[in-house]
């Protein structure tokens, strides 16, 4: 019986958002950070764990650069 029958909450995840042009504190972001981001993206895409997910990724990207984030 799933979770919503029994009347529990549901749970979603979502995909890490591109970063690749990003300066936190003055330093930019890790070297295997577009990586690993790109991994656990993957991983929650394909995932059965949550619910549902929200693709934020593809949301925000920029489709020149999908590394970045789309700079409006």
């Amino acid at each position: 019986m799933s979770r919503r029958r029994r009347g529990a909450a549901g749970c979603s995840a979502s995909t890490i958002t591109p970063a690749s042009n990003a300066v936190i504190d003055g330093t930019g972001t890790a070297p295997d950070g577009e990586n690993y981001r790109q991994r656990i993206n993957s991983w929650i895409r394909g995932q059965r764990l949550a619910d549902g997910f929200v693709d934020f990724d593809a949301a925000v990207r920029d489709p020149a650069d999908p590394s970045a984030g789309c700079q409006r």
